[in-house]
């Protein structure tokens, strides 16, 4: 289902839209597949379970997509806001003035600018994950309900904008702010400094985005290892295309059932959890949880030692 790129590093806008349009594709064509599958009557309700999952994926999949593209949108509108906004601020006090105040003034100053905007869209997104995970670990346990593990979920869902807007974006920002405005006290004028600020954050952009689309796309990963573990499930399929573009990691695992202890023993190669971020960063693959009795009736592959051993591998290779 999910795809992740064959870089391990962060990618330019550019390729990760591309990359996210090619793997919704191929996720609308493995659904149409599994809907035309066999006309045995056991067997096709298998596939429209299987095909239910995938399209769950689509869902998640778009709507991780759409919290970096929004945050780009944002960003870029909030950018010139900024700048325009200092630069007025400038013209009356000194920038000493701004480089002393307390942090949180600062960062005040920051967000009025317009990135405070980008907050909400990133929650509505985390909604619409969360549908699509529920719809998806109903098919194979029609007695689930988000409700069970709903106070673990709003933590993670707090924890996550948190970590997204006053860990990453926010300290970004806020560094840019203060290197354009120390160069001012030191012997830079202002339109110049400004100039060199509306650089800065414009370079910054493709990164913000792939850590928000990273950020996102754990956050989904994390409610599926939640959901599972309240009703004792401790298999995974792990899903997603399988093309050039996807990582060797990846492509040893695709289609695969994988356990909670084989999943203990895999490493990405990129510092990341494996059980939040897949195969690293930008990855678009997924962990579905599985039951047994699923597993079995849809006669799904389990992934052995030697899968294992060389999705490993594999992660070491660039």
């Amino acid at each position: 289902m999910f795809n992740c790129l064959s870089e391990y590093d962060h990618v330019l806008l550019s390729e990760r839209i591309d990359a996210d349009e090619k793997a919704i594709q191929d996720l609308q064509k493995q659904v149409k597949d599994l809907e035309k599958r066999t006309k045995d009557h056991a067997l096709n309700i298998i596939n429209k379970q299987l095909a239910g999952i995938t399209k769950g994926k689509i869902k998640e999949l778009k709507a991780e997509k759409f919290a970096a593209d929004q945050f780009g949108y944002v960003y870029v509108k909030a950018s010139k806001r900024l700048v325009n906004s200092l630069q007025d601020i400038l013209q009356d006090v000194d920038p000493s003035t701004l480089l002393d105040l307390p942090r949180d003034q600062l960062i005040d100053v920051i967000l009025s600018g317009g990135f405070a905007d980008s907050v909400e869209d990133f929650i509505e997104q985390q909604d619409k994950i969360l549908e699509a995970i529920n719809a998806s670990i109903k098919i194979v346990d029609p007695t689930w309900n988000m409700f069970l593990v709903d106070q673990e979920v709003e933590a993670i869902k707090t924890l996550t904008v948190q970590n997204v807007f006053d860990d990453i974006v926010v300290p970004t920002v806020q560094k840019n702010v203060r290197d354009a405005l120390l160069s001012i006290v030191v012997d830079t004028p202002i339109d110049q400094a400004m100039s060199n600020l509306a650089m800065s954050l414009e370079r910054g952009a493709g990164t913000l985005q792939t850590e928000i689309r990273t950020k996102i796309s754990q956050f989904g990963r994390s409610v599926n290892m939640i959901a599972a573990d309240a009703v004792g499930i401790d298999q995974y399929l792990y899903t997603g295309p399988k093309d050039g573009i996807t990582r060797p990691f990846c492509r040893a695992l695709i289609n695969k059932v994988v356990s909670k202890e084989q999943m203990d023993k895999l490493n990405n190669g990129q510092g990341l959890s494996v059980q939040s971020s897949g195969g690293g960063y930008n990855c678009r693959h997924s962990w579905s949880p599985v039951t047994s009795a699923f597993v079995d009736a849809a006669g799904l592959n389990k992934a052995t030692g030697s899968d294992i051993s060389k999705a490993n591998s594999g992660a070491k290779k660039k």
